[in-house]
C-alpha cells in the first residue's frame, strides 16, 4: 500500500515547483494529480485540501504556514513562506503575486497574510505524522530530483528527440516562472494531432483566464480542444445570462408602453382637459386611476403572491394612488404603527369600503402585518363605493337610460340642491359623462 502511494505522489510532486522542489515528468502520473490529492484530503489543492499540501511542501523545503486571509481576518487558504518567497499548488511567487493569483483564481478579496492558527479553516484536512514522513521521504529521493527549466527542456528533448525544434517553442511561449505548462504542451505535442498553435493559444488562454473555469487544473483536460471546450462552455453560459437579462429589460420596457398607454386611453376616456365641475366625483385622484376598476378579486396576480386588501378613509385614496403604500405614512391608531391588510378586508366588503387592493410576495406578510412598503406597480385597484353602481349600469346597457335623464333624480338632494356626496349621484355623474356627448 505504502509502495503504491508513493508510486502515485510522483505526479503530485510534479506541482511542488521552484529550485527546492521535486519535478516529475511522467505525464501518466502527472494525471492522477486531482485524484490523488482528493483521495488523501478529500478536497482539492486550493480549497480543502490546501493545508495538507502546504504540509507536504513545508516538510520538503522547510519555511512556516502561513494562511492568506479576507478583510475580517478569515483564514481562506494556506501558503508555505520560506524567506521572502510563498509556495502553494500553483508553485512559487511574491506576496503580492500569491495574492494576486489566489484572488484572480478564485474570485476572492485577499486583505493579508499572517500565521496559521488552531480554528484556522476547519474544514481542511490536515495529514497525520505518518503520511508526511513517507512524502518527505518519498521527495528526498535522488533519483526524482530535477535542476528547473533548462534541466526540464534537455530531458524532454531526450525523451522526444522528433519534437526538438517544438518544444523550444513551447518553451519560449510557456513565459511562467516555473514553465508549469511545459510538461502538459509536451504531452498534447506528442499524443495528440492538435497544431503547435493550437497548444500554445490553449495554455496561454488558460493561464490568463482560469479563473472563469471551475477546473483550474491544466492536467485535467485531455486536450487543447477541451480546454477551448470550457471556455466556451463559460461563455455560452455568460451570453444566456445576458440574453435574459436582456429579455427581463425588454419586457420591463415593454409594461412601461404598456402602462403608458394604458394612461393615454384612459386620458382619452375621462378626457384630460375636462373642468373640475365636471370630475368632481373622482376628487384629487391621479388621472391613471379615473377608471372603473373590475370587482375586487376579478384580476390575476402573479404566482407567489397573496392578494390583499387596505381599507381607509376614501380622502387618503388619492395620495396612496401617487405614491403607494407606505409604512412611513401609517398612523398606528388601532395597534403598532405598520401597514394592515387581510385577505378579505376588515371593515367590510372591498366593494362597500375605500379600500386599496394589492399584491406582495408571500412571504411579506404576516397577518395583518405587510412586511414592506408596496409601490405603485404592486397595486390592483383602488375602490370606492360608488364603483359598482357604475358596473351595474354598464353591465345592464343602461347608458342610454342614464343619458336620456332617467337617473337624474340621483343627482338631487330632496331640497333640490346638487348632490355630490351620495354614491349613486356619483355613479349617476360618472357615466352621464362619459357616454352622454351632450353633456361634455
Amino acid at each position: 500500500m505504502e509502495k503504491q502511494l508513493l508510486d502515485r505522489f510522483q505526479g503530485f510532486v510534479k506541482h511542488l515547483i521552484r529550485e527546492e522542489l521535486v519535478q516529475v515528468l511522467d505525464e501518466a502520473r502527472a494525471d492522477k494529480v486531482y485524484e490523488l490529492i482528493l483521495k488523501v484530503s478529500g478536497a482539492g489543492p486550493f480549497d480543502g485540501g490546501c493545508v495538507f499540501v502546504a504540509q507536504a511542501i513545508q516538510k520538503r523545503i522547510g519555511g512556516s504556514i502561513k494562511v492568506l486571509v479576507s478583510s475580517d481576518n478569515v483564514a481562506q487558504h494556506a501558503v508555505v513562506q520560506k524567506n521572502n518567497i510563498f509556495y502553494d499548488y500553483g508553485g512559487s511567487a511574491s506576496k503580492e503575486e500569491i495574492i494576486k493569483r489566489f484572488e484572480k483564481n478564485e474570485m476572492q478579496q485577499i486583505s493579508g497574510i499572517r500565521d496559521l492558527k488552531t480554528g484556522d479553516l476547519p474544514e481542511a484536512k490536515r495529514a497525520d505524522v505518518k503520511f508526511v514522513k513517507m512524502l518527505a521521504s518519498f521527495l528526498l529521493k535522488e533519483e526524482l530530483v530535477q535542476v528547473l527549466d533548462e534541466g526540464k527542456v534537455d530531458q524532454l528533448k531526450q525523451k522526444f528527440p522528433d519534437s526538438s525544434d517544438d518544444i523550444d517553442k513551447l518553451n519560449q511561449a510557456d513565459t511562467t516562472p516555473t514553465k508549469k505548462y511545459l510538461v502538459w504542451a509536451v504531452k498534447m505535442l506528442t499524443t495528440t494531432k492538435e497544431p503547435l498553435d493550437n497548444i500554445v493559444q490553449s495554455f496561454q488562454k488558460f493561464d490568463k483566464e482560469q479563473h472563469k473555469l471551475k477546473n483550474k487544473d491544466i492536467f485535467q483536460f485531455k486536450s487543447p480542444e477541451a480546454v477551448f471546450d470550457a471556455f466556451r462552455e463559460y461563455e455560452n453560459s455568460e451570453d444566456a445570462e445576458k440574453k435574459q437579462g436582456k429579455e427581463k429589460e425588454k419586457e420591463k420596457q415593454l409594461q412601461e408602453k404598456k402602462q403608458q398607454f394604458i394612461k393615454k386611453i384612459i386620458r382619452e376616456e375621462i378626457d384630460k382637459a375636462v373642468s373640475s365641475n365636471n370630475e368632481w366625483w373622482w376628487g384629487d385622484f391621479p388621472i391613471e386611476f379615473q377608471k372603473i376598476p373590475k370587482e375586487p378579486g376579478s384580476e390575476p396576480i402573479p404566482k407567489g403572491t397573496v392578494r390583499l386588501y387596505h381599507q381607509t378613509e376614501a380622502k387618503f385614496l388619492p395620495f396612496i394612488a401617487k405614491d403607494g403604500l407606505s409604512i412611513k405614512h401609517a398612523k398606528g391608531i388601532e395597534g403598532p404603527k405598520a401597514i394592515y391588510a387581510s385577505t378579505t378586508g376588515f371593515y367590510g366588503s372591498p366593494d362597500k369600503v375605500p379600500t386599496v387592493e394589492f399584491f406582495v410576495p408571500i412571504d411579506k406578510w404576516d397577518s395583518p402585518f405587510v412586511l414592506m412598503d408596496v409601490p405603485l406597480e404592486n397595486i390592483i385597484a383602488l375602490h370606492l363605493q360608488w364603483h359598482g353602481s357604475v358596473r351595474y349600469l354598464e353591465e345592464n346597457d343602461l347608458m342610454e337610460e342614464a343619458c336620456k335623464g332617467g337617473y337624474d333624480f340621483l343627482l338631487k338632494n330632496k331640497d333640490g340642491s346638487e348632490d355630490r356626496i351620495s354614491d349613486e349621484a356619483k355613479a349617476t355623474a360618472y357615466v352621464k359623462y362619459k357616454y352622454c356627448k351632450s353633456d361634455k
